[in-house]
C-alpha cells in the first residue's frame, strides 16, 4: 500500500513541476517575441491581463485572455477588441473594449467602442493601427493577476527561474536515485553469482570426497 502512495505522490509531483516549467516556459517566450513597439504574441495570439472591471460580467477584473490578430476589415459591431489608447495623463496603454459603431473613410475604418459595465462610449476613437486584436474568447479567471506579478522582479524569480531550478535539481535527484538502484542491482546480482558458483564448487567436492572414499573402501575390501 505505501508503495501505491509512494507512485501516487510522485506521480502527482512530477505533473506539477512540468506545469510550473511549462507556464514559465511560455511566458518566457512571451517575454522574448516582444519588441519594443509591439506586443508579445505567439502564432497570432496575445495574452492580456485585465486590470479594470469596465468589460464585467463578460471579462472579469484579473482575467487572464487570448487575442487573436485580425484584419480591422473583417471586424463587426458587439466584437471585443484590445487597442492601444491614451489616458489623461498622455500615457500609452492597452485597453479591452466593444465595438458599438463603425465609420468607413478615406483614411481607413473608425471604430467607436464602450466597455460593458460602462454608461459611455470611450471618448477616444480606435483607427485601425491601434488595433492588437479580437477577443477570442478564451479566459482563464484570476490568472490576470499571476501575469501582472511575473512583470516585477520577484514574480519572474518566484514564477520562472525558480520552478526551472526546482526541475533540474528534482531530474538530477532521479537520475542519482536511478544510478544508486543499478548499482545495487548489479553488486546483489555479483553477490548471487559469486555464492552460486562457491556452491557448484562445495558440491563438486563433496561428490569427489564421497568417490575416494568408495574407492578407499574398496581397495581395503579386495586387499582383504
Amino acid at each position: 500500500m505505501s508503495n501505491k502512495k509512494s507512485k501516487i505522490l510522485y506521480i502527482i509531483a512530477t505533473s506539477f513541476m512540468v506545469l510550473l516549467v511549462l507556464v514559465a516556459a511560455f511566458v518566457t517566450i512571451l517575454s522574448l517575441s516582444s519588441k519594443e513597439d509591439d506586443v508579445p504574441s505567439i502564432f497570432g495570439y496575445t495574452a492580456f491581463s485585465i486590470q479594470s472591471d469596465s468589460m464585467e460580467d463578460e471579462i472579469m477584473t484579473g482575467d487572464f485572455i487570448l487575442g487573436k490578430k485580425c484584419d480591422p476589415k473583417e471586424l463587426n459591431e458587439r466584437d471585443i477588441i484590445s487597442f492601444f489608447t491614451v489616458n489623461n495623463e498622455g500615457q500609452i496603454f492597452i485597453n479591452t473594449h466593444r465595438i458599438i459603431g463603425v465609420e468607413e473613410t478615406a483614411l481607413g475604418r473608425i471604430f467607436t467602442t464602450q466597455g460593458d459595465n460602462e454608461e459611455e462610449p470611450d471618448l477616444r476613437k480606435v483607427y485601425e493601427g491601434d488595433i492588437v486584436s479580437k477577443y477570442s474568447g478564451f479566459r482563464i479567471p484570476l490568472l490576470g493577476y499571476i501575469l501582472t506579478f511575473l512583470t516585477t522582479q520577484l514574480g519572474f524569480f518566484l514564477c520562472i527561474v525558480l520552478p526551472v531550478l526546482l526541475y533540474t535539481i528534482w531530474q538530477v535527484y532521479k537520475f542519482v536515485l536511478i544510478l544508486m538502484n543499478n548499482q545495487k542491482v548489479k553488486l546483489i546480482e555479483e553477490v548471487k553469482d559469486q555464492t552460486s558458483e562457491e556452491a557448484k564448487q562445495a558440491i563438486i567436492a563433496e561428490y569427489l570426497a564421497q568417490q575416494k572414499m568408495k574407492e578407499e573402501e574398496n581397495n581395503e575390501s579386495n586387499t582383504k
